[in-house]
Parts: C-alpha cells; sequence; structure tokens
C-alpha cells in the first residue's frame, strides 16, 4: 500500500534500466480516492520513462532528449478504488505507442518526444510509487492506493503477452524483463 505522502520503493540505476529503444511498461493497480489536483506515479525513470495518473487519466513519458519530456494523455480514465491492469507499448523506432487496459486495447498515441528515435539514457533511479531524481532522496508525486505486479520489459510486448501478464503472476524469465516486482500477495 502506498500511502500518497511518503511511501515509495526505489532501486538505483543500472545498465538493464536503460532502456533506449523498445519498451512494455505494465503494473496492476488500485488508486484510492483520485484527485484532479495530484499525480499519482506508478512507475519513473526520470528523464527517460514513467507512468502515471494525472486528472484522473492514464498518462506516460518516454523522453528522447536530455531537455525534456511533455507526457501524453491516453484518454483512458482510471477507475477510483478498483484494481486495473495498465499497459503502454512502443515498439523500436516506432512513434506509436500501444495503450492496453484491463487486457484490451484502446488506442495508439504518439511517442511524446522520443518520436522515432531512441529514449533519453538518464542516470536516475527507477521508483515505484514516487518520482525523484536522486537516489533516496527529493521525492514527489506519491501515488495514494496499492501497486501490484510491474513489469518494465526492453521489447515490444504483443496484446496476447499483454492478456497473459493480466492473468497470471510471473514469469520472471520472460524474453526482455528488466523489472518484475511483486508487492502484494493476496489481491482482493
Amino acid at each position: 500500500y502506498f500511502n500518497g505522502s511518503s511511501t515509495t520503493f526505489q532501486v538505483g540505476d543500472t545498465n538493464s534500466l536503460d532502456i533506449t529503444s523498445a519498451i512494455t511498461m505494465e503494473a496492476w493497480v488500485k488508486p484510492v480516492g483520485i484527485s484532479n489536483s495530484v499525480n499519482y506515479m506508478v512507475m519513473n525513470k526520470e528523464t527517460s520513462y514513467e507512468l502515471w495518473i494525472v486528472n484522473g487519466y492514464w498518462n506516460f513519458a518516454l523522453n528522447g532528449t536530455s531537455s525534456g519530456w511533455q507526457g501524453v494523455n491516453t484518454g483512458v480514465a482510471a477507475l477510483v478504488d478498483q484494481w486495473q491492469h495498465i499497459a503502454v507499448v512502443r515498439a523500436a523506432n516506432q512513434n506509436a505507442v500501444a495503450i492496453y487496459f484491463n487486457g484490451t486495447f484502446t488506442d495508439t498515441a504518439t511517442a511524446d518526444t522520443a518520436g522515432t528515435g531512441n529514449l533519453y539514457n538518464s542516470n536516475q533511479p527507477f521508483q515505484i510509487g514516487s518520482r525523484s531524481g536522486t537516489a533516496g532522496s527529493g521525492f514527489s508525486t506519491f501515488f495514494k492506493g496499492e501497486i501490484d505486479e510491474v513489469r518494465l520489459f526492453n521489447v515490444a510486448r504483443t496484446a496476447d503477452e499483454i492478456k497473459s501478464d493480466m492473468n497470471t503472476y510471473g514469469p520472471v524469465n520472460a524474453p526482455g524483463l528488466v523489472i518484475y516486482c511483486l508487492l502484494y500477495t493476496s489481491p482482493s
């Protein structure tokens, strides 16, 4: 459970977290009482890639430069106080990102400032439940609610793989899997 003010999970930067082309971000989340004035960060590697809820909608960002990113609203509304599965997939050298909600393809969006190029390779830590540009401090944009089954891949997962991921724990050895984090052992 993430309390919305101080709870976070952080991993220091490693080479495997430096995803530069294809990427898949996915997680099970249960946000509590979504407020339009608060951002709810699910996962973040500052100035590289992130997935969060803002103004009640799922957003992602993929940065292709060191000078900034904007973020993309998926148009998919986050469900309040309900478990939901979200996945964002970008193939290498593509300006299109596929969005999956509860295992169903919903739409495509542009790849933010990454365009068809590579993602920016930052030296920032990877976080679940917040964002920070500094290892061990400076946290903000805290998530309030529960997060489980965080998966980060350096490949573009297919629609069938997204559906399979949504309905199974693991596997921890899937091709391209960079992070698999089981945070909650008995979702209700």
